[in-house]
C-alpha cells in the first residue's frame, strides 16, 4: 500500500488540486492508497478543503513547524501499514506524474528516491536561489558522504524500512537530515531528474531569503 503525504500550510487555493492529482496519478501504480494531509497551523480553509477532496486523514500539528509536521505524517502512514510513502508540498509546485519516475526508482531497489529540481536552473527560480540550493546541497554531500545534487527537494519517495529507521529531530526542516541520517544507515538514496514549477499562490514558508535559510539550515546541520 502506498501512503500519499501533504504538508500544507495556508494552501486552500492548491491543495485539493494538488490532493486530487496526485492521488490519481498515484492510483494508477498502486491499488490501494492513503492519502494523509497534515496541516501545519493553517489559519485559512486549507483542513476544510483537504477533507473535502477525499483525504484519508488530514491532520493537525498545531505549528509545530514542517519537519515535525513531515514526522506526525510519516508516523500516521506507518499507522496504516503503508508499503511506501510518497511525500510531497501542497503548493502545486511539484508535477503529479512525475511520481511514477520516483516509484521506479524504488522498484530497482532505491531506498529513498529524491525528485532533483537542479538537473537545470528552472527558469522562474532565482539564480541566487538556484546557486543557494547548489551550494547547500554541496554541504550535505560532504557531511552525508554521498553524492547530493538537491537536498533541499520536498518530492521524494521511501521504504517504510527506511521510515522506521530514519526519525526527523529538526524543527525547521527534514529534508537534509532525512538524507544523513539514512546515507549514515547504509540505505540507498537515488536522485532522479524532476520538473519543478512555478509557486501561484503564496509564499514560501521556508525561505524568507537564501542567507536565512541557509543559516538555519546549517544550524541544524551542525545540531545533527
Amino acid at each position: 500500500m502506498l501512503a500519499l503525504l501533504i504538508t500544507a500550510k495556508n494552501e486552500e487555493n492548491t491543495v485539493g488540486r494538488v490532493l486530487e492529482a496526485f492521488r490519481e496519478s498515484a492510483e494508477s501504480h498502486f491499488r490501494k492508497l492513503e492519502a494523509i494531509v497534515v496541516d501545519d497551523g493553517s489559519d485559512d480553509a486549507t483542513t476544510e478543503v483537504a477533507r473535502r477532496a477525499g483525504a484519508s486523514h488530514v491532520l493537525q500539528s498545531g505549528g509545530l513547524g514542517l519537519a515535525q509536521s513531515f514526522q506526525l505524517g510519516v508516523d500516521a502512514a506507518l499507522g496504516v501499514g503503508a508499503a511506501t510513502i510518497v511525500h510531497t508540498d501542497a503548493d502545486g509546485q511539484y508535477d503529479p506524474s512525475d511520481i511514477h519516475v520516483l516509484l521506479r526508482e524504488l522498484d530497482s531497489g532505491a531506498d529513498l528516491a529524491i525528485g532533483n529540481r537542479l538537473w537545470q536552473r528552472p527558469p522562474h527560480m532565482p539564480p541566487s536561489r538556484y546557486l543557494a540550493n547548489v551550494a547547500l546541497s554541496k554541504v550535505v554531500s560532504v557531511i552525508s558522504r554521498v553524492a547530493v545534487p538537491d537536498s533541499q527537494s520536498g518530492y521524494r519517495a521511501f521504504s517504510a524500512q527506511l521510515a522506521e529507521s530514519v526519525r526527523i529531530s529538526s524543527k525547521f526542516t527534514y529534508t537534509q537530515e532525512q538524507i544523513i541520517r539514512a546515507a549514515g544507515m547504509g540505505f540507498r538514496i537515488t536522485h532522479p531528474p524532476i520538473s519543478f514549477e512555478e509557486r501561484r499562490f503564496g509564499a514560501s514558508r521556508l525561505v524568507v531569503s537564501p542567507a536565512d535559510y541557509g543559516y538555519r539550515v546549517v544550524r541544524d546541520l551542525m545540531k545533527i
